[in-house]
């Protein structure tokens, strides 16, 4: 007599429906993270941002970089909240949150960071000997970005990843019978959480397409590494991009050039991510998906 095999895994976006799930406890779970993100923000702010004479420090300065680590700390402690909550509201691994199964598989994220990375690095290059310009790089500004703040880019994209295309979506895997309804609900918040300090029709459109992408290589990917790899490679690399002009903290922040509209417009990122989708599935670098 043979064992019978378990049942296949159901698709990622559609973890709470195959399980059966209510959407009253997601919004308590919402309502949660939330008020531990703004609890975790005013201590970050408290421990961390510099005092409010400090914050016109010359670009480079420890300053800039401490405010960065308390707005990626905040964010990023997010995760620890959404682990803690999984279980207790919806009966289930917070590692559902990743993938269906509740395997972990870090090499995906590595890979595509490496992916995107890569993409976004060799278009910058093109850019530059393009332009044929003399440009003055501040790569101590870049590098202290990247290493003060870096490690916690990593929490925080995860924690934005692991509540937007893995929570939010599942969730709002309840209210639809396919991906494209979640993908499209969640590309809203998400680019107005984003767009705070840079207002205006193109960066939303920018932040939303951006989501979109992100949702469909989830979809694609059917767990939520990949994901998490790319938004990594991209926030790294916005943060090296800052430094790089001098800036980091607040000015970093609110600049519109270098952080939204100029190098991440949607004439460069259409061709960057339909290039990403041809290596990453296609080509097979990330797997074939589904």
């Amino acid at each position: 007599m043979t064992d019978t095999p378990p049942p296949p895994a159901p698709p990622y976006w559609a973890v709470a429906r195959a399980r059966g799930e209510r959407f009253v406890p997601y919004v308590a779970g919402l309502l949660c993270v939330a008020a531990a993100f703004l609890l975790f923000s005013l201590a970050a702010g408290l421990l961390l941002v510099p005092r409010p004479g400090s914050l016109a420090a010359p670009p480079g300065a420890l300053d800039g970089q401490l405010f960065l680590l308390a707005v990626f700390l905040a964010n990023g402690l997010v995760a620890v909240v959404l682990a803690l909550l999984v279980r207790p509201l919806h009966g289930r691994s917070w590692r559902t949150l990743i993938s269906p199964d509740g395997s972990l598989r870090p090499g995906l994220l590595v890979r595509s960071a490496l992916l995107w990375g890569g993409i976004l690095g060799g278009a910058v290059l093109a850019a530059l000997a393009a332009s044929g310009e003399a440009i003055e790089i501040d790569f101590a500004t870049a590098l202290r970005n990247v290493a003060v703040v870096g490690a916690a880019v990593v929490l925080q994209t995860a924690a934005e990843e692991m509540l937007f295309r893995g929570y939010l979506t599942q969730g709002l895997g309840l209210l639809f019978r396919g991906a494209l309804g979640p993908a499209l609900l969640v590309a809203a918040p998400f680019a107005l959480g984003h767009a705070v300090t840079h207002a205006g029709a193109a960066t939303f459109a920018v932040l939303a397409f951006l989501s979109l992408f992100l949702s469909a290589v989830t979809w694609r990917a059917d767990r939520l590494e990949p994901a998490i790899g790319l938004h990594l490679a991209q926030n790294l690399m916005t943060l090296f991009l800052a430094g790089a002009e001098g800036l980091s903290g607040p000015d970093m922040l609110g600049a519109e050039g270098v952080t939204s509209t100029e190098w991440a417009a949607l004439g460069f990122l259409l061709p960057a991510a339909g290039l990403y989708w041809l290596l990453a599935f296609r080509a097979g670098l990330l797997g074939t998906g589904r």
